[in-house]
């Protein structure tokens, strides 16, 4: 069995790695996406509450005031936490996307080196094949 055969085996787990923290990267990056949509929402209902509180402050009394900056405060909060979020989930991100990368390239190289392998062993066999060919030549002329 040539070597190139042998390691076969050895590229198609790198392939099946890669092709999992490629799943991996997809997945974290989905969840990115769904945490930069809630901190959207967050914003975007933060600042509709907000304008149409400043619009009904007139005849507010002070404690339904208070309850809306208490309100207010407790959105800005949330939107903190989901900045705060969203950095985590970017930190997990950048390790699943050198991960991959590390996946990626170590089965390139393989596959490289296989191709390195297969050229080396067709050259071997186109070596030895002309060299029996060459031997038989000989031999007929030699008739």
């Amino acid at each position: 069995m040539a070597k190139s055969d042998r390691l076969q085996v050895v590229v198609d787990m790198a392939r099946r790695e890669e092709d999992a923290a490629a799943e991996k990267l997809a997945t974290i990056q989905k969840q990115l996406n769904n945490e930069i949509a809630r901190l959207r929402d967050l914003e975007e209902y933060y600042g509709q509450y907000e304008q149409s509180q400043q619009t009904l402050r007139t005849g507010v009394n002070a404690q339904d005031l208070a309850k809306i900056r208490n309100f207010l405060q407790q959105l800005a909060m949330a939107k903190q936490a989901q900045m705060l979020q969203i950095q985590r989930v970017e930190g997990v991100q950048r390790q699943a996307r050198e991960a991959w990368q590390t996946c990626h390239l170590k089965h390139k190289l393989m596959k490289d080196m296989i191709a390195r392998y297969k050229t080396e062993e067709q050259a071997v066999l186109d070596k030895n094949e002309q060299k029996m060919l060459d031997e038989w030549f000989n031999s007929q002329n030699n008739r």
